[in-house]
């Protein structure tokens, strides 16, 4: 019974060193009462620590974020994750279809912690620092991309999703996420906050006209935004 006590004990410690960094992401700036790890893999606390025992599992069964349940399973291929924050999205989408990902973002701290989840966990996912405005990736390099909860904070929105077609595969999907309207607004005063607003699906479908893209969709799977992917009509 001791020994259980002290391996409990040392993943408890181990976990409290390794703890996430702040994500800016939209449900993360909201003032709550949660003990949901900021930032992390997980929605509670208690899951990142019983991730040690049955990591996959958990990782799907109770990701931070729910709607990246909806992303991974629209995503395909080789995806590409822009702003990616820990990388959350990305490493269920590899724990899921066994699929590469490679996670973008400029956070360095948070590429950190994904890199050292993504070794936990023995997940095929990479990451590099940059920006969304210019990801340094070549031309049709995805064959699919996800800009979740970034472009609200660009006033440059449509420059970012032409950059994410460019290196979308002909024949790639894009995918994105955005608040509904003001949903997810941080307090005031709190930096990061929203600059551009997506009050109707009509707003996210103008968003991509004159761009190399085709048959628009919208899913379910989240009351507080819009989830809506798109495919890449470029020619070989």
């Amino acid at each position: 019974m001791g020994k259980w006590v002290f391996i409990l004990g040392a993943i408890r410690v181990r976990y409290l060193l390794m703890s996430p960094p702040e994500s800016p992401s939209c449900t993360e700036m909201k003032p709550r009462q949660s003990t949901r790890a900021p930032g992390g893999w997980f929605r509670k606390r208690k899951y990142r620590l019983l991730s040690y025992l049955f990591p996959r599992y958990f990782l799907f069964k109770t990701p931070a974020k729910p709607y990246h349940r909806v992303v991974a399973g629209l995503a395909e291929g080789y995806f590409g994750d822009l702003g990616c924050g820990v990388g959350a999205c990305a490493a269920m989408y590899s724990v899921r279809s066994g699929q590469r990902s490679c996670g973008m973002d400029l956070t360095k701290s948070s590429l950190a912690y994904g890199r050292r989840e993504a070794r936990r966990f023995r997940i095929p996912l990479n990451f590099v620092v940059g920006s969304v405005l210019e990801p340094p990736f070549s031309d049709s390099k995805f064959d699919t991309v996800y800009l979740g909860q970034v472009i609200e904070h660009i006033h440059e929105d449509k420059a970012v999703v032409k950059e994410a077609v460019r290196i979308l595969k002909p024949g790639g999907k894009l995918v994105i996420s955005v608040p509904i309207g003001h949903g997810c607004m941080p307090p005031e005063g709190i930096e990061g906050g929203h600059v551009n607003f997506y009050e109707t699906e009509e707003d996210c479908v103008r968003l991509l006209s004159g761009l190399p893209l085709q048959d628009v969709q919208f899913h379910a799977g989240d009351s507080g935004r819009y989830i809506f992917s798109s495919r890449s009509s470029k020619r070989a």
